[in-house]
């Protein structure tokens, strides 16, 4: 990582201003000025759906008095969770979302719900610090509204009362504030809250009016004509309809209609995430996407409706889907996002992942789980995604600030300043070349990339291409550089040579196998790892293809299916 240039920390400085110092959004809630009363919540006018899987096994760790949160276990015995000290940032943030609410309806235990709320009221009810920054309180929000039926159905009258007003000065609050969320989901999702509150609420039509044209415009702003997110995160369109799709089915029970261009944003949104699987049903792995639980996908892709084609490629998001025969291949040909959405972004550009029929056969490493950030550089490095690094360095180059890490992650802050690309077609064969200049500011060299995917999907060729953008080029030493390809999970590799030409076969599970042969390269297998849940990155395997580079150099390598 290196230090930023003087045009960068102009756009450091600036972005600091607009999101406001580290630390200060928590603390200057107790500041806000609400002259007026909460509106008080009097009665619910329905109880929206949670699409989120629930883990009934939480309200058991919930009675030993151990829970874990965000790969973090804190044990707090008899006294309250919420009174527990020296618990990590994450973990705080789970218990004061209450996503845990559905966990204890899944389990049935009401007692514990009602216990864990009554506490949360009395320790944590004034305005002030984590549990009132505007991310959180619409988490919360969100979560008490769905699980109201659970929580509130013949409660005391106390109770009831106690919650409703917290209920309406939550509401008050994150009105108040939501600007001061982070760009982004954060942003978007307190709007969601607020808009979903004035559905299930009785009497805030008024305000109803207010929130929706503040979803619309910010939806507007971060959905992408492609149906993607501007950050090119697609976990985030996952998290973004687990609340859009509960949100509509509102709207239909109080036999309104939907705002048309939030159904068409849905819509497009439902197409982008059927775009970007592999034939395993997995989501591709490219900027801040790990593992997603498979029934959160499978319940949104229900809702999809529309059995429209999938597009080859989505432009404005900067990816490309190729598929022949029972091969799919997912491909990475888009720049950083803006800075202030690129907390999460990999420098993975012109990476791929490969399916051949329901098995995934070549992924990215993925990306980290909450509570692992000291795995995320390594996880968002050039080398743990299926593409060329060149000196061992990564084709974008991350923020090094502090302030910046505090307010929106490592953001990428130069990466390949032009992409291009471009379909072919070859003797029948679907081909496809980019290129990127992410190594051109530092050695002068541009990354091409061919792939050509046979009629029937059982060959694909590669050709990786170092070289000037015009002219001829001799560096002053020559330059190491590696391709990598990263295996699936459960795909083993063994090295074989045939006339003493070296090949990498790749061993599948129930399935047809691979090979991967190369010229112009050394080919080795190597150790990887695995990354996107909250548990430590798992070792895998890697196959790497070395060479140097004097000024211009070209690899060809083919992987073939074979049966043997």
């Amino acid at each position: 990582m290196s230090a930023p240039h003087l045009t960068e920390r102009w756009r450091l400085l600036r972005l600091t201003a607009k999101l406001g110092r580290p630390g200060k959004r928590g603390r200057s809630m107790s500041r806000l000025g609400l002259r007026k009363p909460a509106r008080p919540v009097d009665a619910f006018l329905l109880v929206p759906s949670d699409l989120r899987t629930p883990d009934p096994g939480v309200a058991t760790e919930f009675r030993q008095g151990e829970v874990e949160f965000a790969g973090e276990t804190v044990r707090f015995g008899r006294q309250s969770p919420f009174r527990v000290a020296g618990a990590g940032p994450f973990w705080q943030n789970e218990l004061q979302g209450f996503g845990w609410l559905r966990d204890l309806a899944a389990a049935n235990d009401l007692e514990m719900a009602r216990q864990l709320v009554a506490e949360w009221l009395e320790h944590c009810s004034p305005p002030d610090g984590r549990a009132w920054t505007p991310e959180i309180v619409s988490r919360r929000i969100v979560s008490l509204l769905s699980q109201a039926g659970f929580l509130l159905e013949d409660a005391e009258t106390q109770f009831f009362g106690a919650v409703t007003s917290s209920l309406a000065l939550q509401m008050q609050v994150l009105a108040a504030t939501h600007r001061r969320a982070r760009p982004g989901l954060p942003h978007l999702q307190c709007l969601l809250a607020m808009l979903l509150a004035d559905l299930t609420i009785a009497d805030r039509d008024e305000p109803r009016e207010s929130s929706e044209k503040l979803v619309l415009a910010e939806i507007g702003s971060q959905i992408l004509p492609d149906g993607g997110h501007v950050s090119r995160n697609p976990r985030v369109l996952l998290e973004l309809l687990l609340d859009l799709l509960p949100l509509r089915r509102c709207y239909a029970a109080r036999e309104m209609e939907t705002p048309p261009a939030l159904d068409k944003a849905m819509q497009q949104m439902l197409l982008h995430l059927r775009t970007m699987r592999l034939g395993d049903g997995t989501l591709g792995r490219f900027n801040g996407m790990g593992l997603v639980r498979a029934d959160e996908l499978s319940t949104v892709l229900a809702f999809d409706s529309i059995s429209s084609p999938l597009p080859r490629e989505l432009p404005a998001s900067g990816y490309v889907r190729f598929e022949r025969g029972q091969t799919v291949v997912l491909m990475d040909c888009g720049s950083p996002p803006p800075l202030e959405l690129a907390g999460q972004a990999q420098a993975g550009c012109l990476s791929f992942e490969m399916s051949d029929g329901p098995r995934a056969i070549l992924v990215n490493c993925g990306y980290p789980g909450s509570g692992r950030s000291l795995e995320r550089p390594v996880a968002r490095a050039t080398a743990s995604h299926n593409t060329l690094s060149l000196n061992g360095q990564s084709s974008s180059r991350f923020v090094t600030s502090r302030s910046i890490q505090r307010l929106c992650g490592d953001a990428v802050l130069a990466g390949p300043a032009q992409v291009s690309f471009r379909f072919m077609e070859h003797n029948g064969s679907h081909a496809f070349e980019a290129w990127h200049d992410g190594y051109a500011q530092a050695s002068q060299l541009v990354h091409t990339r061919r792939l050509e995917v046979s009629p029937d999907g059982s060959r694909l060729d590669g050709q990786d291409r170092l070289g000037p953008r015009r002219g001829v080029l001799r560096l002053g030493r020559d330059l190491p550089f590696a391709i990598h390809f990263h295996l699936a999970p459960g795909i083993g590799a063994a090295m074989d040579s045939l006339a003493g030409n070296r090949f990498v076969t790749l061993n599948v599970a129930e399935g047809p196998g691979w090979r991967l042969s190369a010229a112009g390269a050394d080919i080795e297998i190597a150790a990887s790892h695995r990354y996107g849940t909250t548990a430590p990155g798992q070792p895998s395997l890697q196959i790497l293809l070395r060479a140097t580079c004097p000024g211009e150099a070209t690899v060809t390598w083919t992987l073939e299916r074979h049966s043997d």
